[in-house]
This record gives C-alpha cells, structure tokens and sequence, in this order.
C-alpha cells in the first residue's frame, strides 16, 4: 500500500501515527533475541510537552503500536526506542536520542522519560521525570519526583516531591531485597541500600523548610532543597 493510502486509513480509522515499515532499526542485546523496531510518523496535528506535532512528523521507534497509545498526547521523540511490552500512554513523553525504555515498564499521565534508560517492570507516572538516568529493577517513580543523573539498581518506591541528583540507589555492595521507599526529600550525591542510610525532617527552622540528611560515598551529607 502506497505511504499515503496508510497515511489516509489512519485518519480514517481516528490514529495518530503509523509505523513506517521501512525505517526501522534491529536492537541486539546481551542474552536477548534481536529485535526490531520501527520509525513512527504523526498522521494528525496535535500538542505534545507544549509543542506542536503536525501530520507528516517524524518520531522514534517502536515495536509495535501496542508501545505508544493513539490516545491522549504521549508521544515518542527524537531516537528514542520503546521495545518488548514497554507502554507509554496518555500524555506521557519519551524524549532523546539515547532513551530506551524495556521490558514491561509503564510511563504514563504527564511523565517524562529524558535520554535514560528504564526496564525491570518500571512504572513512570503522575507528574514525575527522570532525565540522564539508569533504571535496572522494578521501581515506581510518581507525583511530582524528579530523578536526574541517577542510577537506580534495585526495587525502589520515589514519589512525592523527592528530588534524586547523582545519586545511586543500591549500590555494587548492595544485598538483600527491600524495596526503598523514599516518600520525600531532596538527596545529591547520596548513596542509598536501605531505609537507614537517609532520615527527612520536615518543618525545619522558620522557614519551615525541609532538611534531609543521608549517606554519600564516605561521608553524610545534608541538604535543604533540591540543589
């Protein structure tokens, strides 16, 4: 079928882009089949992350159209990948030419997903971000949480308005499977394992700021705000 009898058949049937079958990418990874993924191209004029997306737009790559939702005003930007049963709906955006979004992980609402790399079964939502970032295990990210610069290597819960900036959690020396749950605070640099290595105190001073105390690499560091 000629690209603009597909182009026409979309608009038709009410979706937002097609998958152009000859742009495509093969994606190898260690200890995984070879998969393919496809360029996609905006069919309609829409606003994704405040810009304008007009028919004829080129955007990243998929597997499938079960990765990216018609719906709604997600999109997938720039080089970006969304592979195996990976899903970005509602308005969520997948932006840069380095992020690869795997496995089962779910981004979605208002989230964005920066030039990072997110798999393990990871759900991206509310209105988080996570930008420069390396996701490997199953972790939830939401509210209004900002992780930025950020290795994260085992289970953790991050939501609220907690602020994560070159930091890791879970470390090389890391053991054991508790799920880390940090409900708020504001961490640079910090090096997370466990619930013991951080402490947040609210209501701080006359501002009644917010003070978060934590382990970094061979020291304790404090911070108020996210710097």
């Amino acid at each position: 079928m000629e690209l603009r009898d597909r182009i026409r058949l979309a608009q038709e049937n009410g979706l937002k882009y097609i998958i152009l079958d000859d742009d495509y990418r093969d994606i190898v990874r260690e200890n995984c089949p070879t998969q393919r993924v496809y360029r996609i191209m905006a069919v309609k004029d829409f606003v994704a992350d405040n810009k304008n997306v007009t028919e004829g737009r080129l955007g990243g790559y998929i597997a499938s159209d079960e990765n990216l939702s018609h719906e709604g005003s997600c999109w997938v930007w720039g080089n970006s990948i969304v592979m195996d049963s990976a899903t970005v709906v509602e308005n969520a955006q997948v932006i840069g030419d380095t992020t690869r979004i795997y496995d089962f992980t779910h981004i979605s609402d208002e989230a964005k997903v920066i030039n990072s790399v997110v798999y393990g079964g990871t759900s991206v939502f509310g209105s988080a971000q996570v930008r420069d970032s390396s996701i490997y295990a199953s972790s939830l990210i939401t509210n209004t949480a900002s992780v930025v610069s950020t290795t994260i290597n085992k289970m953790a819960r991050i939501q609220n308005s907690t602020c994560l900036r070159d930091s890791v959690i879970g470390t090389t020396k890391s053991s054991g499977s508790e799920t880390i749950k940090i409900m708020a605070g504001d961490f640079v640099d910090a090096q997370i394992d466990s619930q013991n290595d951080f402490i947040v105190i609210e209501n701080v001073g006359m501002e009644k700021g917010r003070l978060t105390i934590y382990n970094s690499q061979n020291r304790v560091l404090a911070t108020r705000g996210c710097l």
